[in-house]
């Protein structure tokens, strides 16, 4: 059930228009720069990159993996300073940073990126008590892609030194990342990118990542071998630059999704030791070789006591495509036994749903699973199909069953599209077909470790009664040695070894030791007896495997096997002694050995086996549940059949219920004999009173068995949306005035950014422990618990290890009623776009109050020159329309410049200056109620917006009234009809008066043709 990975290599018939070329650069920066000095040579390295032609593609650096870099405000900060290195250098775009926690020897791992050319989705620090160093992984987004192309990478730093269990650590750090990736899920992209620290690919490091299954990866640069201090390996070595070039430490490996033509891929030939073309003298400095311009060479030798690694990758355009995915090389499955399953996703977001019909044939079963709906929001979301066998009682023998798919849709570009069929192998229960599946020719010394291994394809316990096995002379063409198999049968895992004593997990004890022939010769089973010396032949022949070890093919054996399959070499890994010729994956075709490789024996084992796992399958690939409304399900199941039963504790937190109350735990038992069969979960939200928005639930997974396999397996979470019953508070305090680029410094640590907000309600609003956020990793610091912000009072936010409030309210005269409060900042992009800055205003339950999504074009304000803020023309306007923004002049809406000095004098804004308005009741709209509430607060001296005040002085007068005839839809110094139409809509709308009568309509024009005068 496991894929094999293989780099597939496309020929291109026709010009493929790409999206985007993304240059992925990892680093170990040995925790630099951290001066002047070193931000030039940094700044001569990553220009060079940039600068650097590599297959068509000049492009500056999009993705940059540390290693041994600094948190920023750790005093040294490289990180810091090489993201302000990037900005430097490319001005018209701004980088990004996001770094992990400080491993025990002080470093970290992190990623400095182009907002521009691609979206960082999430961060995930891997398990840091179990690694030496922290390990971070990324999920990224091309620009102008929308899921298709996302991709993880891991900055990756292994354990380093030469000792046996310096090697078993980084091997075990390896599983660790390899099963991390396997969560993500088969088809997922994923990179490991990195500080390796391995000699040679025979580490067991290099295997576990390499091994096949979900996250299986290879490197890019095709490189296996003995590298240290290797020569043929000069060009690839990468530590130490300064003065002993000799390990290649490291690499960037990918998995098989970056080389099958579609989505993000790895462009041919592109990756390169930065600075290295192999010229420089084995154990001498990089300065010696001709890699790079000289000065290069010395930056790099300077910088860091390890080579930058680099690598393009392209976005290819997707078209409407439904994708099947198999797991494995293939889809197996055996009646009454084990099941596989597969995946459906599409390659682009429809513009309906489309949904997937599954129709199997009568020999298959897709269980409940009749079809899959995707939607434009989970289009790119696979989903997974179990396929089981029918059991039957009919003797077939090993046979196939076909899976066949259509599709509908409103979309045209998917109704009707055609997809590809899943056939499936069947293991016939009744009647199994019994292959060769292992053979050990030739082992070490006195060959006493030779054997040969039956599989019956996983049925188990199958008789092998009237069955022989004979070896071949391949000199005679005779056979030589026969075995019997009568009264045997297979073992509970469908496997039988014919071999001696000494042989692990032997069923058969007949050898004694130097039975089998080295070859070219031949391993056959037959149906009914064969007896030594007879010829050679095919009647009754079930299965056979012609070996050598290296020896030339023998062609009188060749009717053994089908026409065209090969005779196998067990030297073939250059290891005969040590390894057997196995079949992988286990099973196959009779006759065909194709399959067959050279790797240690596993005698009474599968040669490929099925990773002990749980399968978690969902509805439409989520779970979805409503507080007092609809429940939903899922379904777990094991992967294998374990050797004892298994529990699994499934854990909701208190915001879901599965049946034994609000957060109570339930167990699922698996037995030996039902362990295949997926057990249901069933999830209802817990209906609280609280107000908490649609929120998530996370529902953990717990094995124990004393099946070591299964025993404390790590198991997915699953994460069930819960939509809340309770009636959310409409928003009512917005974002007013941005300063995203200042004409004053931006260098860590602090910016001269600040964002005002305002309370547009007639309610005071407690704003404690509100944060913003945006599209990136980065966390913005809460505001001070218990902040009050009073109706039609503005607070101005800022970053506070920039300055002080005092600082801020006297450099920008900030008005009295104003709050200003610093809190700990992010990040605001120099050059937005529309999906970068999205910038949002959350409250203290994570309930979305405002989102205002920038940008620098497309109607908004331009942000060059830098130094000007954008403020909101009126705060009763939607402020995501571009339209209702302007950029901040001096002069112009209480804008002004601020003093300095530690604020740039070429910054300009209105920080706490709350724009007129003369909407005095709140209800978004300027009426005659607002008149109403001017004529009972005219003369007030201490007053608010609720009193009459539009502009914001503390007084009510004809200024305020001016503002409120500028905003209502009648002039009142026109005609005399519509000032007495003005009047009689003030006085009708007034809820003091349920009927108008011209004697309050009189009043009210006395009024205003008195205000008039004025």
């Amino acid at each position: 059930m496991n894929r094999t990975l293989a780099r597939l290599h496309l020929e291109h018939l026709e010009r493929r228009e790409l999206l985007a070329v993304v240059r992925l650069v990892g680093w170990n920066t040995l925790n630099n720069p951290n001066d002047a000095v070193q931000d030039a040579d940094y700044s001569t390295v990553l220009s060079a990159i940039g600068n650097e032609t590599v297959a068509g593609n000049t492009k500056r650096v999009d993705i940059l993996a540390l290693q041994e870099t600094d948190l920023p405000g750790s005093g040294d900060d490289s990180i810091g300073r090489i993201e302000n290195v990037l900005d430097v250098l490319y001005p018209t775009t701004d980088y990004a940073s996001v770094v992990s926690n400080v491993d025990g020897g002080g470093d970290a791992t992190g990623f400095v990126y182009d907002t521009s050319t691609v979206s960082l989705l999430s961060t995930v620090e891997v398990e840091p008590e179990s690694l030496t160093h922290t390990i971070l992984r990324g999920e990224f987004r091309p620009f102008d892609t929308f899921g298709e192309s996302d991709f993880f990478v891991y900055s990756v730093h292994l354990k380093s030194g030469t000792t046996v269990s310096d090697e078993a650590t980084r091997g075990a750090e390896a599983a660790i990342l390899r099963n991390d990736a396997d969560l993500l899920g088969e088809g997922t992209p994923v990179l490991f990118v990195g500080d390796f620290n391995m000699q040679d690919s025979f580490e067991s490091a290099w295997n576990n990542f390499t091994a096949s299954g979900a996250g299986q990866v290879q490197d890019v640069a095709d490189a296996p071998g003995n590298w240290s201090e290797n020569i043929a390996f000069k060009s690839l070595h990468t530590q130490n630059p300064r003065n002993a070039m000799d390990d290649r430490f490291d690499l960037q490996f990918a998995s098989g999704e970056f080389f099958d033509g579609v989505g993000i891929e790895y462009v041919d030939n592109s990756y390169r030791v930065f600075g290295n073309d192999g010229s420089h003298t084995l154990d001498g400095a990089i300065t010696t070789g001709t890699g790079a311009d000289p000065g290069v060479l010395t930056a790099l030798a300077n910088a860091s006591d390890h080579l930058p690694i680099v690598a393009d990758y392209e976005t290819i355009p997707s078209v409407p495509f439904v994708r099947i995915r198999e797991t494995g090389s293939e889809t197996k499955v055996v009646e009454g036994g084990i099941y596989d399953t597969y995946n459906v996703v599409l390659d682009t977001v429809p513009s309906a749903n489309v949904t997937v019909t599954i129709s199997p044939d009568s020999q298959l079963d897709t269980g409940l699973t009749t079809e899959l709906v995707f939607t434009p929001a989970n289009a790119l979301t696979p989903q997974t199909v179990v396929v089981d066998a029918f059991d039957d009682l009919t003797g077939e023998g090993n046979h196939s069953g076909l899976i066949t798919h259509s599709v509908a849709s409103a979309d045209t570009d998917y109704d009707g599209l055609s997809v590809a069929s899943v056939s499936a192998t069947i293991v016939d229960d009744d009647d199994p077909t019994i292959v060769i599946n292992e053979v050990d020719s030739d082992t070490q010394g006195v060959d006493a470790l030779e054997f040969i291994e039956l599989y019956d394809g996983g049925v188990g316990n199958v008789s092998l009664t009237g069955k022989t096995v004979a070896l071949i002379n391949g000199a005679t063409d005779e056979v030589y040695r026969t075995f019997s198999l009568t009264g045997q049968s297979t073992d509970s895992n469908g496997l039988f070894v014919i071999g001696s004593n000494s042989v692990a997990n032997v069923d058969f004890p007949v050898f004694t030791g130097d039975f089998i022939q080295n070859g070219a010769d031949a391993v056959a089973l037959y149906e009914g007896s064969i007896s030594p010396g007879d010829p050679l032949t095919t009647t009754n022949l079930l299965d056979a495997l012609i070996y050598d070890t290296d020896e030339p093919d023998d062609l009188g054996l060749s009717v053994l096997v089908e026409a065209g399959q090969p005779q196998v070499n067990e030297n073939g890994g250059g290891n005969k002694d040590f390894d057997s010729l196995s079949r992988v994956p286990d099973g196959g075709i009779p006759r065909q050995t194709d399959t067959y490789v050279s790797q240690l024996p596993t005698p009474g084992e599968l040669n490929e086996p099925p990773a002990a796992g749980v399968l978690i399958l969902q509805s439409a690939t989520r779970v979805d549940v409503e507080e007092g409304g609809f429940v939903d399900s899922y379904q777990l199941a094991l992967d294998t059949l374990p050797t004892q039963p298994v529990s699994i504790t499934v854990d909701p937190d208190d915001q879901t219920d599965l049946g034994a109350g609000a957060g109570v735990a339930i167990v699922l038992n698996f037995t030996i004999a039902d362990a295949l069969i997926p057990q249901t979960i069933t999830v209802a939200a817990v209906d609280d009173d609280d107000l908490e928005g649609d929120h998530t639930s996370v529902i953990t997974h717990t094995a124990m068995s004393s099946d070591l396999a299964y025993d404390g397996l790590t198991i997915g979470n699953i994460v069930a949306n819960v939509i809340d019953n309770e009636v959310a508070i409409p928003p009512s305090v917005v974002i007013s005035e941005i300063m995203y680029n200042p004409d004053s410094e931006e260098l860590e640590p602090g910016i001269a950014e600040w964002i005002e907000i305002v309370n547009t309600g007639s309610a005071t609003t407690d704003i404690g422990r509100w944060r913003f956020d945006d599209e990136d990793a980065v966390t913005w610091g809460e505001i001070p618990a218990d902040t009050i912000l009073e109706p039609n009072q503005a607070a101005v936010l800022f970053d506070e290890e920039y300055t002080d409030a005092a600082t801020f309210r006297s450099e920008w005269s900030v008005p009295a009623a104003a709050l200003v409060i610093g809190i700990p900042w992010g990040n605001l992009a120099n050059s937005p776009s529309d999906v970068n800055e999205i910038l949002e205003l959350r409250d203290d339950l994570g309930l979305q109050r405002d989102l205002v999504n920038f940008d620098d074009a497309n109607g908004w304000p331009s942000d060059s020159p830098q130094g000007a803020s954008i403020y909101l023309l009126d705060l009763l306007a939607d402020n995501n329309v571009a339209a209702n923004w302007a950029r901040s002049s001096d002069g112009i809406d209480d804008a002004a410049f601020a003093a300095g000095p530690t604020f740039s004098t070429g910054d300009v804004g209105s920080p706490g200056f709350v724009p007129d308005s003369a909407d005095f009741d709140g209800d978004e709209d300027v009426d005659g109620f607002d008149f109403l509430l001017w004529q009972r607060g005219f003369g007030e001296v201490v007053a608010t917006k609720v009193d009459g005040d539009a502009n914001n002085d503390q007084l009510v007068n004809d200024s305020d009234l001016a503002i409120w005839s500028d905003s209502y839809p009648v002039n009142i110094a026109a005609s005399s009809g519509a000032l007495r139409a003005a009047a009689y809509l003030a006085e009708t709308e007034s809820p003091s008066n349920s009927e108008s009568d011209d004697a309050s309509v009189d009043t009210a024009v006395e009024q205003l043709s008195f205000l008039q005068l004025w």
